[in-house]
């Protein structure tokens, strides 16, 4: 009898899990699951779009001002994307990604020190984004 409960339990539990599954997979992707997905394609501006969506959505959401920033960035839009980036680390002052391009943005404006600033910063909030990262930026900037 144990046996027959607990082969029924685990059938109960692989049908939930695969019923949850099914019903997530169906459901529309959010505006910022599409900008994510376009900003992988390339397709910046439909992305951006799609961040605005989120951002009118939740106006506190750092991730959307970061991913509309990256897409800026990529379209070489460097003062838009510090603006966003700006946002994004209002938001959440541990968004290492976002004063990493956010220095990124500001070395293509020639604003070494500012965007060595930002470097520091990431690199104290994730250790894992390297002093050569840094280095290979700032020496590409001065010897462009």
């Amino acid at each position: 009898m144990t046996k027959l409960i607990t082969i029924s339990a685990i059938l109960f539990t692989c049908l939930f899990i695969f019923q949850v599954s099914g019903a997530e997979a169906q459901s529309e992707p959010t505006p910022l699951t599409k900008a994510v997905y376009l900003t992988k394609e390339g397709d910046y501006e439909l992305a951006i779009e799609y961040c605005n969506q989120a951002i009118d959505n939740n106006p506190k959401n750092a991730d959307a001002y970061y991913l509309r920033g990256f897409a800026r960035y990529n379209m070489n839009n460097y003062e838009a994307a510090i603006k966003d980036f700006d946002t994004t680390v209002s938001i959440n002052n541990h968004h290492a990604d976002a004063y990493l391009y956010r220095g990124n943005c500001k070395k293509e404006l020639n604003k070494y020190w500012s965007a060595l600033r930002d470097y520091r910063k990431a690199k104290d909030i994730a250790p894992s984004i390297t002093n050569m990262y840094m280095i290979k930026n700032l020496v590409s900037a001065l010897f462009s």
